[in-house]
């Protein structure tokens, strides 16, 4: 290919989405394992404070989860404020909740103030057009 590839470190994944799911088995591992990433697996169903001592402990880099999940995260974070300072990206899926998120706090006070941001972070929605 036409990527160095030793410019990239790889990820460290908290992967806190069920693996039954198409999100947690397809993008959360096996996308994770065909791209070097480590895969991080707090606990055996989701727990918000098991997700925020894993992210600190095994400086995850990258957080995949649902918005429900996030919210359960940030709210466990602004507690144990944790250092967060690898945290570089994350995916955030599972449709219109999006919306619980912003309507509790405007999403980019939750981003600014609880997540680090790096040069190459961005924030996307998207909805189905009927």
């Amino acid at each position: 290919t036409l990527i160095d590839h030793s410019l990239f470190q790889p990820h460290r994944i908290c992967v806190s989405v069920p693996f039954y799911h198409c999100f947690g088995n397809v993008a959360g591992t096996l996308c994770g394992l065909l791209h070097g990433a480590t895969n991080v697996v707090p606990c055996p169903s989701f727990n918000g404070a098991a997700c925020v001592e894993a992210i600190e402990a095994e400086k995850c880099t990258s957080i995949y989860g649902t918005p429900t999940m996030f919210v359960d995260i940030l709210a466990e974070a602004r507690l144990r404020k944790p250092d967060v300072s690898h945290v570089e990206t994350g995916i955030m899926a599972g449709g219109s909740g999006l919306l619980v998120i912003v309507t509790q706090q405007r999403l980019s006070e939750v981003i600014n103030n609880t997540m680090p941001l790096c040069p190459r972070s961005s924030v996307s929605t998207g909805t189905l057009q009927k």
